[in-house]
């Protein structure tokens, strides 16, 4: 189970001076930070953020959060961006603690789908 008291920050400068634009780097058909983003996931330690000082990077998020449900979109702001405890969204929309986990596991899923999408296509439709 994802420990919510842990951030994993992945940092995303598009000028990195070794390799400008770096997190849209195009790997195997996806872009770098999809990759990074996916490995840390998997390794299930905590939370999953990305950090970047680049309006580009976060109009790609942006975009994506807007192809989700409403519902979806609500789940993943209060548990990633609020902060909420799983208690807290289970008691206020009435759910267990383990249908908060199944259903913030299926809005992320649903998130990387639409970020691969989104960044696929090229930082053009961002």
């Amino acid at each position: 189970m994802i420990d919510p008291r842990i951030l994993v920050l992945i940092p995303a400068r598009m000028a990195a001076t070794r390799l400008p634009g770096k997190p849209l780097a195009d790997i195997a058909g996806l872009p770098m930070i999809v990759h990074v983003m996916r490995r840390a996931e998997a390794a299930a330690i905590g939370r999953v953020a990305v950090a970047t000082d680049t309006a580009e990077i976060a109009s790609v998020v942006n975009r994506a959060m807007t192809r989700l449900p409403e519902a979806e979109a609500r789940l993943l702001e209060s548990f990633h961006y609020d902060r909420c405890k799983m208690s807290q969204i289970a008691e206020a929309h009435g759910i267990s603690e383990r249908a908060v986990e199944g259903r913030l596991r299926r809005a992320r899923e649903r998130l990387r789908h639409e970020l691969e999408i989104t960044l696929k296509a090229g930082p053009d439709i961002a």
